[in-house]
């Protein structure tokens, strides 16, 4: 099952503590974290601790936080790609108020991962049968060109194409609902939250879904479902503690591929990542259960 990941990655500075704003003034921060994230980065360990195959085919930095994500991949034998980048690494810095409230400042653009190269794709594309795709990438118009590229070489060599269209990090980036269109034309599975696919025009999922395509939407705590071209399927939440669903949604994603490509039909994929995503916001941190723990999970819920 080996599969070709393109996504961003980044790593998320988080300060929480008491912010006014004001010129001149020096706020504290009470508490912070730091750790290694992105899409895609997300997406690969997830669907390596399945025991998928995956290859990360996005640039690394050389810088230190480049050095980590390096490390992070040896330790979990995740192919990647050796070709490094002199650009720096994506940074996301967010301050959260005591009430909770969130102001993101984000380094998106030239950085390492817009550095992706449809011509590096085609020296390596023949060895694999699958492509995933988070837009996350697709910050600036240089990327955009590539990517879709990218896509419009895997269709016409055959590659099947899952997509993820991360409008949340992108909706007001230039090109970045273009980019999203021509991909989801492309895409033969498509992972979308509740407001990403209102964000397609209408007709273009409806084309989808009438070409055989595949429209899987996210609702979080409510459930999932899932379009084919002859029905619609749809499961509820699972009751849980959530502590933590920062990257449920790539677990489901890579769940769901996982048990999908191994020949469960839509229905029992759709059920099971849906178990993996609930159980997965049940640890702080992004956490991927294994695929015995999935089933554990869901038999003692039968229990219940």
């Amino acid at each position: 099952m080996k599969m070709l990941v393109i996504g961003d990655n980044c790593f998320d500075v988080v300060l929480k503590g008491k912010y006014s704003m004001r010129s001149d003034e020096n706020n504290i921060v009470e508490q912070y974290s730091m750790r290694p994230a992105g899409t895609g980065i997300n997406f690969v360990l997830a669907f390596s601790k399945i025991n998928g195959n995956p290859y990360y085919f996005t640039p690394i930095s050389k810088d230190h936080f480049g050095d980590f994500f390096i490390d992070l991949f040896n330790e979990n034998k995740i192919l990647f790609l050796k070709k490094r980048s002199n650009r720096p690494t994506s940074l996301i810095f967010a301050l959260v108020d005591n009430a909770g409230k969130r102001v993101t400042f984000a380094l998106i653009s030239k950085c390492a991962y817009t550095d992706i190269s449809s011509a590096e794709f085609l020296t390596i594309s023949d060895k694999y049968h699958y492509l995933y795709i988070s837009s996350g990438i697709n910050t600036e118009k240089k990327v955009q060109i590539e990517v879709v590229k990218i896509i419009e070489m895997a269709k016409k060599k055959g590659i099947k194409i899952f997509f993820d269209p991360q409008f949340r990090i992108g909706r007001s980036v230039k090109g970045f609902l273009e980019t999203n269109i021509a991909i989801f034309k492309s895409a033969d599975i498509v992972f979308a939250n509740e407001q990403e696919i209102k964000d397609f025009p209408l007709s273009i999922v409806k084309d989808k879904i009438a070409a055989n395509g595949i429209v899987v939407i996210k609702k979080g705590s409510k459930g999932a479902e899932v379009y084919t071209k002859h029905k619609k399927y749809s499961i509820d939440g699972i009751p849980v503690t959530a502590l933590d669903g920062i990257g449920a949604g790539d677990v489901f994603n890579a769940v769901f591929l996982k048990t999908y490509l191994k020949g469960k039909d839509v229905y029992k994929s759709l059920k099971f990542a849906n178990y993996a995503a609930a159980l997965s916001t049940t640890h702080v941190g992004v956490y991927t259960p294994t695929l015995k723990e999935i089933s554990k999970f869901q038999i003692n819920f039968f229990k219940k």
